[in-house]
């Protein structure tokens, strides 16, 4: 993405999930040069890094499937989630998102936003 820079930190959590790593075509360098594959079995609170020429030259992603199979063994695939940390570029001030259109000063439903009240505290939003 080219509003980010430098590596890409991921923290796999719930279900274990073979990632798909691809070597991008095209790519030059290094001993692949283009069109190589490798798998990575990620178990719940694994950690993945992508920087440099791993992140450059490789495109990671998870083949649609109910289960994946990692050395003969048969894994069904169940909720997953995963928290993705990145660098913002220092010369990209903005990142174009869609607004949650309909919320006013309000938000998605059930957020809490925490505004200044004209008596100096802060709303909680639960009261």
């Amino acid at each position: 993405l080219p509003a980010f820079a430098g590596g890409i930190v991921t923290v796999s959590l719930g279900s274990a999930v073979v990632m798909r790593y691809r070597e991008c075509e095209g790519s030059t360098g290094g001993a692949g040069g283009g069109g190589g594959a490798a798998d990575l079995l990620l178990m719940p609170g694994d950690a993945t890094v992508l920087d440099g020429e791993a992140r450059e030259r490789w495109e990671h992603g998870f083949p649609a499937a109910e289960a994946d199979t990692w050395r003969g063994v048969k894994l069904r695939r169940a909720h997953r989630t995963s928290v993705t940390l990145r660098r913002m570029r220092a010369d990209v001030h903005t990142l174009d998102v869609p607004a949650y259109e309909g919320a006013g000063d309000e938000g998605p439903p059930g957020a809490k936003n925490k505004r200044k009240r004209e008596g100096g505290g802060a709303d909680r939003g639960d009261e």
